[in-house]
């Protein structure tokens, strides 16, 4: 059986790496500082995300390493697992046309489970900050994996909660949902009254315009990767209790987002098997 490689990322990718070894497969974790010996490798698989705002990958040391240096590292033929955006994947199958690459970011069950530990997480974060949510006016920006998850929580321990996201179908499945939901151009009103902001959408979306309408009270989460939906800095200038909460699997449930990974990993090569020798 071809050895998997567990590469870089944070303390998931090492328990990734022990669950495989516990299913009876031979998988190593490197941190991906420097150069491996990549013979006999038959799977790579990468973190979650795999890349950052700046095309760099997270090593296990908290270094970075580039997007060509890891294209360049990958073994001939090797089955590769990622988290990519739809751009950098046309880029690696251009680069790599050798490599079969198989995404997580596309595996809609592994979306789904992530964004349920993030929320739970989020509200383990919230919930411990000296107030309870019961009745607390909570606005949480976006409607994906994440927010829905965020939304269900919210309202299940008595917060009042309200939608705000780009026009779509994300957004009419919120309103469809029961949820007081509005697009971005419509949104301004809810602003003043809200306690909480919970931002899941990794995109500017929360200025200064919209920071300046918040009550001085109004405590903020960041729960998105870069670049980020909550302009740090303004808020920090107003006063505003903000707080980066990004990366939650990993930080504060370690062996349940490698679980994720590996039921995702699972059925991501099971799909299609077609010239790959595990042998």
């Amino acid at each position: 059986m071809k050895k998997i490689v567990c590469w870089g990322g944070d303390g998931r990718m090492r328990m990734l790496a022990q669950l495989l070894q516990e299913s009876g497969r031979e998988a190593v974790y490197i941190s991906g500082e420097t150069q491996a010996d990549m013979d006999g490798i038959g799977d790579v698989i990468f973190p979650v995300p795999t890349l950052d705002a700046g095309q760099r990958c997270l090593t296990g040391s908290q270094g970075q390493v580039t997007e060509a240096q890891l294209l360049s590292q990958l073994p001939e033929g090797a089955r590769v697992t990622a988290y990519l955006s739809e751009e950098r994947k046309r880029i690696w199958e251009r680069e790599r046309p050798d490599v079969q690459l198989r995404l997580m970011s596309e595996d809609e069950a592994f979306l789904d489970e992530n964004g349920r530990i993030s929320a739970e997480g989020a509200m383990v974060l919230a919930s411990g900050r000296g107030r309870c949510l019961f009745n607390k006016r909570c606005l949480v920006l976006g409607y994906g994996h994440m927010g829905r998850a965020l939304c269900e929580i919210l309202e299940g321990v008595g917060a009042v909660v309200s939608v705000a996201g780009r026009s779509g179908g994300s957004l009419q499945k919120a309103f469809y949902a029961g949820l007081d939901a509005w697009d971005f151009e419509g949104w301004h009103h809810v602003l003043p009254e809200v306690d909480w902001v919970f931002n899941t959408i990794p995109s500017p979306v929360l200025g200064a315009e919209e920071l300046a309408m918040l009550k001085c009270s109004c405590r903020l989460m960041e729960l998105a990767s870069a670049p980020y939906g909550i302009d740090k800095a303004q808020a920090e200038a107003l006063g505003l209790d903000y707080r980066m909460e990004a990366s939650i699997p990993g930080r504060m449930y370690p062996m349940s987002a490698a679980e994720a990974m590996l039921s995702s990993w699972l059925r991501l090569i099971s799909e299609r098997k077609e010239g790959y020798d595990e042998s």
